[in-house]
């Protein structure tokens, strides 16, 4: 006989505990929803650390369960059958689900009627006045300690090995990133990643001579298609290729690339995570730092309806003051400014940590100059203005590499180029 709990699963509380402590004689099929998906607003604790809790949780309480991961389901009416189905697909169809074998526990009203449909008794697992597992998240993203009272000792200790709870509070509160790890709830990723692919040998044509071996970073990297041609440079061979990609929907395009073995370097990582939240590396452990048509995300996603993301990134430093490289503007003619000049800060650092700026090509201004940074106390920000991200005159957003040496104590030295 079994117990199907249907959920994603996030937290598990004391008040599960004792529900489930007095349906002992059922094995507990843990539905655990949306399992491919990590790092987002309403799902941002991966599904092998929710399965290592709900194990620590079933031995600590004797229970005897099975966890099965199901991927995320777009709403539907259909959404009992496919949970069942996709338990007997988990388990090799050794564990068959019917009405007369199986307790559905449930407290979400909507999915219990669909179970109620397929004929499933259904049990309400919290009562009103019951702090609910997605309460005791927000807890968690809030910083109010008093989440640990609730939850079952399981997840505490889970979350405090691996400072999840942290990490949930960074998905959360993070003002750009959607729901579902998106920018918007509009773009088509298929055709970004598609043009993506399509223009990144171009693009490495241009900065590949600027790039050093070591450990090289590219933020914003989309589908990995930059970090794909990097690996098939000799010179990289020994190096540590590293993406870091805020969309979901491009994370796992780069994740899936690797699993089937398109990378001959076995040093490739992929972060999923958002540059202007928090620093994602120690100070001086990156040897260069791409971005390729990144900044424009920036600007156009954050700074034009979320100022205070911005204000964020730009201002976090890592134990140092941060400088930032500003690219220089066109001419009114459009050719690039031929005089030297000091650089301003102006953009964050690829991954938010203490850099150097470079002396770039910047004496000569147009009409097209960017507003005037201010100084923080942590770092730069950029004044406001009608200027957008620095771009060609042919609307290609310009991208940063490292130069041969950086000032001590700084994170990494910058040279500003033009693409095309």
């Amino acid at each position: 006989m079994y117990l199907l709990f249907p959920g994603r699963h996030h937290v598990l509380t004391r008040f599960q505990a004792e529900f489930l402590r007095g349906h002992a004689d059922r094995t507990v099929v843990w539905a655990v929803t949306s399992a491919n998906h990590r790092t987002t607003k309403r799902n941002p604790v991966a599904f092998d650390r929710r399965e290592a809790a709900i194990e620590r949780f079933s031995v600590a309480e004797g229970l005897r369960s099975l966890v099965v991961g199901v991927v995320d389901t777009p709403p539907t009416d259909e959404f009992a059958e496919v949970t069942v189905k996709a338990i007997e697909a988990g388990t090799d169809d050794l564990v068959r689900l019917t009405p007369e074998n199986t307790l559905v526990a449930c407290s979400t009203p909507a999915v219990s009627k669909l179970y109620e449909q397929l004929g499933y008794s259904v049990i309400d697992v919290e009562p009103d006045g019951t702090a609910r597992p997605w309460d005791v998240l927000l807890m968690i993203a809030s910083a109010d300690e008093q989440w640990k009272e609730f939850a079952h000792p399981a997840t505490v200790d889970v979350f405090e090995r691996y400072a999840l709870d942290a990490h949930i509070a960074r998905c959360v509160n993070d003002p750009v990133v959607g729901d579902d790890g998106g920018l918007t709830t509009t773009r088509d990723y298929k055709t970004y990643a598609d043009a993506f692919e399509t223009a990144a040998e171009r693009k490495w044509l241009q900065i590949k001579d600027f790039v050093r071996p070591g450990r090289i970073l590219d933020i914003g990297c989309a589908t990995g298609a930059t970090l794909q041609l990097a690996d098939r440079d000799p010179r990289f061979h020994e190096s540590d290729l590293i993406g870091v990609e805020v969309a979901r929907h491009l994370f796992a395009e780069c994740e899936h690339k690797k699993e089937q073995g398109l990378f001959s370097n076995p040093n490739v990582y992929f972060y999923q995570r958002n540059m202007l939240g928090s620093a994602v590396f120690p100070p001086r452990s990156i040897d260069t730092t791409l971005t390729l048509a990144l900044t424009h995300e920036i600007w156009s996603y954050a700074d034009g309806s979320r100022p205070d993301t911005v204000g964020r990134g730009l201002t976090r430093s890592s134990g140092s003051p941060t400088r930032c490289s500003r690219t220089p503007p066109r001419t009114a003619s459009g050719s690039t400014p031929t005089s030297a000049g000091p650089t301003s800060p102006s953009v964050p650092s690829s991954c938010g940590l203490t850099t150097a700026t470079a002396r770039t090509r910047t004496a000569s201004r147009s009409s097209r100059r960017s507003p005037t940074p201010r100084r923080t106390s942590g770092g730069c920000r950029r004044g406001r203005g009608s200027s957008s991200s620095p771009t060609t005159s042919g609307g290609t957003p310009a991208f940063r590499s490292r130069t041969t040496s950086a000032p001590t104590g700084w994170c990494c030295g910058w040279r500003t180029r033009w693409t095309s």
